[in-house]
Parts: structure tokens; sequence; C-alpha cells
């Protein structure tokens, strides 16, 4: 009986692949809520795209919390050039605000509908549907799946 073998798409040439040990069987911690998940991806480190999102910020915020004690006056630096920028061509400023303000008139209509869909489901509620079906349902079937091929060898 062959072993379940890691990474788990197609697209990897076979030489690539190595045999899945029971800790990969099982899967990993995600790194924002701790759930055990199977990755679908060898990159993974979330089980969620909510619990995604929370890493991408967290990691975001520390980025700009290390450039900000790096140096302290760089935002307050960047904003100097950007007005110097805006006073030196105030029309080129003008012709970019107008842009962006005829682009938001085109396509707000379409980005609220999207707003209003996604509120529907509110973010705790989801994370719990999301932890609660899916991440059980696959933790359940790697041990599973696991246990059947320790059983085997």
């Amino acid at each position: 009986m062959p072993r379940v073998r890691l990474p788990y798409y197609p697209s990897i040439h076979p030489s690539q692949i190595v045999d899945a040990c029971p800790a990969c069987r099982l899967g990993i911690e995600c790194v924002v809520c701790g759930e055990p998940f199977v990755p679908l991806s060898s990159r993974a480190l979330t089980c969620s795209l909510l619990c995604r999102g929370e890493h991408r910020t967290a990691n975001l915020k520390a980025a700009r919390e290390r450039r900000e004690a790096a140096d302290p006056e760089a935002v307050k630096t960047a904003h100097a050039k950007h007005r110097a920028r805006v006073a030196a061509d105030p029309a080129r400023y003008a012709k970019k605000i107008a842009g962006q303000r005829a682009w938001w008139a085109v396509n707000a209509a379409e980005g609220n509908e999207r707003r209003k869909r996604d509120r529907v489901v509110h973010p705790e509620k989801y994370r719990a549907h999301v932890r609660g079906s899916r991440g059980r349902a696959r933790l359940a079937q790697a041990i599973r799946i696991g246990a059947e091929l320790d059983d085997k060898l």
C-alpha cells in the first residue's frame, strides 16, 4: 500500500516528493489561533482566511514599528517630501485627485455592494464556522488516514 506523500499538489517533480511522517499527516497549528489544521500548501501558516488576515496585519504592524524605531522622523520626512512635490506642481496633483474621484464614482457602487454582501456574516461567527466544520473535518480525516496507513504498515 503506498504511503501518504508530501507535498500534495501534483505539479511537483516526482523526485522531489517525500514520504509523509505521522506528524506531517496530522497537520500543524495555526500561528494565530493555535488550532491544528491540515495545510493545503507547504507554506501555509494559518487555518483560515481570517487568521491569515490577522497574521498579515500583525506582520505589517511589526514592520511599521521596526521602521519607526529605526527612524522616528521617517513619517514626518516622507510627508514633508510629499507636500513639497504637491507645492511644486499643484496642477499635476489636482489631475491625480480628479482621476481618483472619477474612478471612485464609477466603482463605488460595486464596492459598496461587495461590502454589504461580506458583512452578512459576522467575522467571529464565520471563524467559528470555519474552525468548527472544516478544521475538525480535515483534522479528523488526516488522523483517520494516518491511523489506517499505520495499521497497514
